[in-house]
């Protein structure tokens, strides 16, 4: 029992590190390196049982913890420490079925020589958005008019927007950045209803996004913790939902969570639990 309790403990350290550097908006090198500092301690790239624990716990925290503008140059910096030693432990299939729900850790590895793509994995890919995400190196696996078909549909600065790792619309910019003047401006312009949906992209990397098909413009305010641009919203009438809290747990900002309480809106129990876990799942332990 005192072996269990003490590995939980360790966990809960390393737990408490990561998120205190993710947290952190300037990326602190001294949080970075207190982190570093018990991976070293604990010998995490020694024991194989250990390694796996913090990496499914790494990659539940990098596809649920809310995102700030530097939030994947920290996730490559942590992977920095691991890269020499995940192809010693993991086969290169392995290291996709683990990973796979996150296409932007994917990229990195491919661009660190870690992991590549074969025919086989090819094969796993059937969405369209994924194949379309990686289509430099899956080349040699399509179809040449395949691939030119797709390739005469990707922007230019296609590179650019997979290193950003989300949806590449102009809309969701300004969401993403809360620029109030601009979006009002954009609305007006363009005659856009508040009850709008979010336009598809190859480029949106977020797992809780991708698995939601469509997302509206107050949902996407709430899930990056828009706060200036959910309130011109909700002013204007857009819809106020229960699964507005989905999407508001992920943007972890309170002022928006206390939006939608005071809509008194009709809510059980068991929907109130999940809400719960989903917080548990983003590792916002305050929201919790």
């Amino acid at each position: 029992m005192a072996s269990i309790q003490e590995y939980l403990d360790k966990m809960k350290e390393i737990q408490t590190k990561l998120l205190n550097f993710l947290e952190d908006e300037a990326g602190s090198e001294i949080k970075y390196q207190e982190l570093i500092q018990i991976f070293e301690n604990q010998n995490i790239l020694d024991n194989i049982t250990e390694l796996k624990s913090f990496l499914h716990l790494f990659l539940q925290v990098s596809n649920n913890y809310h995102q700030t503008s530097n939030f994947y140059d920290k996730i490559e910096k942590i992977l920095q420490y691991f890269k020499n030693d995940l192809s010693k432990y993991f086969s290169n299939q392995e290291i996709f079925k683990f990973f796979k729900s996150n296409k932007r850790i994917i990229l990195y590895f491919i661009k660190e020589n870690i992991f590549k793509f074969n025919y086989f994995i090819f094969n796993k890919m059937l969405n369209y958005g994924e194949r379309s995400y990686y289509l430099p190196e899956i080349k040699e696996f399509m179809n040449p008019q395949d691939y030119q078909t797709k390739l005469q549909k990707i922007p230019e600065n296609f590179e650019h927007l997979r290193q950003i790792g989300a949806n590449n619309s102009y809309i969701s910019k300004l969401i993403r950045e809360d620029s109030i003047n601009d979006f009002i401006l954009y609305l007006n312009q363009e005659n856009i209803p508040v009850s709008s949906k979010i336009p598809t992209s190859i480029f949106e990397t977020n797992e809780f996004l991708i698995k939601q098909k469509e997302t509206n413009l107050i949902e996407y305010a709430a899930f990056y913790g828009s706060v200036k641009i959910f309130k011109y919203l909700q002013i204007n009438d857009a819809e106020i939902t229960p699964s507005l809290f989905m999407y508001a747990i992920h943007g972890k900002n309170a002022e928006i969570i206390h939006l939608i309480e005071d809509c008194n809106l009709k809510i059980d129990a068991n929907t109130y639990l999940k809400f719960y876990e989903e917080a548990i799942k983003c590792h916002h332990n305050d929201i919790a």
